[in-house]
Order: C-alpha cells, then sequence, then structure tokens
C-alpha cells in the first residue's frame, strides 16, 4: 500500500462520504504552484480575487486528492516531508472548505494589528490547535473533520482530530520500518 493511501486510508471517517484535501504553502517552494497546474487536480488559492502574479505564487493553494486521479499520488509524494503543508478531511465540496479556511487567513495580534496566520505550515497547526480552547477548536474546524501533518520523522504522521470530538491526536505509520520484519 502507498503512503498516500495511508493518508487517505488515516483521514477517512467509516459510513461517511468525505474528500481529501490538501493546503498548500506556495512560499515554501517554486515547485508547489506549477505542480498543482500541471496536474489535472481541482484547486484554488486561499487568497480572494485576482492576484498579482508575485502574490499568486506565494498564496496558499487548496487542492482536492482525488484518489481516483494519479496525479493526487504524485502531488502527495513531492509534498511530504518537505513541510509543504497540511492535509485534511472534510464532507463539503472544495469551495465550502475554502471559504472556511479563508476565515483564518488573517488574525489580530494582542495589539490589535492584522497579520498573516500561517496555520497551514504543519508545526503551527499542530501547535495551534493544541492550544486551542474546545470552543476555539469547533471554529476553526467548521466543516472540516481531521488535520493530518508530517511528524518528525517524515515517515510518520499526526493525525489531529476530531471535530466532533475532545482534541486527540495519534502518530500513523506511513512505511513500514525497514529490518523489523513487519
Amino acid at each position: 500500500m502507498s503512503r498516500f493511501d495511508r493518508i487517505a486510508m488515516a483521514l477517512e471517517q467509516p459510513g461517511q462520504s468525505s474528500q481529501l484535501y490538501a493546503v498548500l504553502d506556495g512560499a515554501r517552494d517554486e515547485r508547489i504552484r506549477s505542480l498543482i497546474a500541471a496536474s489535472t487536480l481541482v484547486h484554488a488559492s486561499l487568497y480572494a480575487g485576482e492576484q498579482p502574479m508575485g502574490l499568486l505564487s506565494v498564496s496558499p493553494f487548496l487542492v482536492r486528492l482525488d484518489r481516483a486521479n494519479p496525479d493526487a499520488a504524485s502531488l502527495w509524494e513531492h509534498a511530504w516531508g518537505k513541510g509543504w503543508g497540511i492535509f485534511l478531511e472534510a464532507p463539503g465540496p472544495l469551495e465550502q472548505v475554502r471559504r472556511q479556511l479563508r476565515k483564518f487567513l488573517r488574525v489580530e495580534d494582542p495589539h490589535g494589528r492584522l497579520m498573516y496566520f500561517r496555520y497551514y505550515d504543519p508545526r503551527v497547526l499542530k501547535a495551534f490547535l493544541s492550544a486551542c480552547t474546545e470552543d476555539e477548536r469547533q471554529e476553526f474546524h467548521g466543516p472540516i473533520r481531521s488535520f493530518l501533518v508530517e511528524s518528525e520523522p517524515p515517515l510518520t504522521a499526526y493525525h489531529l482530530y476530531s471535530k466532533d470530538g475532545p482534541a486527540r491526536g495519534e502518530a500513523v505509520l506511513l512505511e513500514e520500518e525497514r529490518g523489523t520484519g513487519q
């Protein structure tokens, strides 16, 4: 079983229809935008409206990872282990998920100044959700059921879930360790 299939299975909710998505940070690597554009995957920038090319190339992109589309596994393989973004599972269409995620692109600091909030950095999301109150976590999740972020080493992932229960997390092994006989 591929690592991408393991991720998809870790995020699936038994008996519920859902979609797997990635939020990839265009500022992390110049290849992100071109990989997405060259694919047949449904995607959209999280920034609104027409964007100058300079901003578009560094914007965060929401990408639907359809398991039946080979481009999804290819993009995931390029992204994993590089801190390019986060993965999530939600029952709704891309535009519904995009609306939810856009709400948190800018936040106020303690002095009332607006700042960009890069929650789509895997290190940031794990720390943020761990520090949230139950109400804050529910607001952030919206229709999103669960998130998955890279862990160290990159052969494991950290599954942060669920919207409908207490904050939990667990490690997901993406590849059998070599030499263990498993």
